[in-house]
């Protein structure tokens, strides 16, 4: 009786995880209007070479209207997420699986495919060069901000801690990326720790979105000789010769040596 509980507890707990993990949100449903009116929004075309998976484009319709898009498939078909906000903020139109076949063009207000009030042309020039074609005064850019969403405890000890982490680094970023650690912050840096970053030469981290579950780690290990207590760490993804961005995140420990 006592292993049948026991087992079902560890189900339940694995459930819990895995529901945790499957709702984690994208960076595209981060970015706010705000963000994207301050953008500078171009009708230069887009080849279709900045347009890997996990690509997220900021734009204004031909209508005046603006929006975000996900690259969720690149090639002949172009499959996209979108959300298109009315003046006030509110939705006016979304959808997750846009499909827009080659040559033909897309209106972002309405969400669909089309030859008439388009947004931009799915441009074909042969079967590897493509472009996303503005088109009516319809404008965009990439969205080129990173943005560290969480950490999770795999491995706690008095002096050394392994960390998940769950990011977003745009698909197209042309450097290699890392991500460590300030603790307890960058503007308080205590001397007493080391660090093994997540990434390494000269690949660097996953680009993209990545959750939890796809194993991103990094690690801070405790060198002082007394106990040191903190309650945040600043997890930062940078560049070898700059950060990028960075996230002061709530989480204690009393560290030892």
């Amino acid at each position: 009786m006592k292993i049948y509980k026991a087992l079902l507890l560890f189900l339940v707990l694995i459930l819990v995880f895995l529901g945790t993990e499957t709702n984690a949100q994208h960076e595209f449903d981060r970015v706010r209007l705000e963000e994207i009116k301050s953008a500078s929004l171009s009708s230069t075309r887009i080849p279709g070479t900045h347009l890997p998976v996990d690509t997220i484009l900021l734009y204004k319709t031909n209508e005046g209207r603006y929006g975000k898009l996900l690259v969720k498939a690149y090639g002949y078909n172009l499959t996209l997420k979108w959300f298109t906000f009315n003046p006030n903020g509110t939705l006016h139109t979304k959808g997750d699986n846009l499909v827009i076949r080659g040559t033909y063009m897309c209106d972002l207000d309405s969400g669909k495919e089309t030859q008439t009030s388009s947004d931009f042309w799915w441009q074909q020039v042969s079967a590897t060069e493509r472009y996303l074609t503005p088109q009516n005064g319809a404008i965009f850019a990439p969205y080129t901000n990173c943005r560290v969403h969480g950490i999770k405890r795999i491995h706690t000890s008095p002096s050394k801690v392994s960390f998940l982490v769950q990011y977003y680094i745009p698909p197209t970023h042309p450097k290699a990326c890392f991500i460590c650690a300030y603790i307890p912050n960058r503007a308080n840096l205590s001397p007493h720790f080391r660090y093994n970053p997540a990434g390494r030469e000269p690949i660097g981290v996953p680009k993209g979105q990545h959750y939890f579950p796809e194993g991103v780690v990094f690690e801070a290990e405790y060198l002082g000789s007394q106990p040191y207590t903190t309650s945040t760490i600043e997890v930062v993804i940078y560049e070898k010769d700059r950060n990028l961005c960075s996230s002061i995140i709530n989480w204690g420990q009393t560290w030892k040596k």
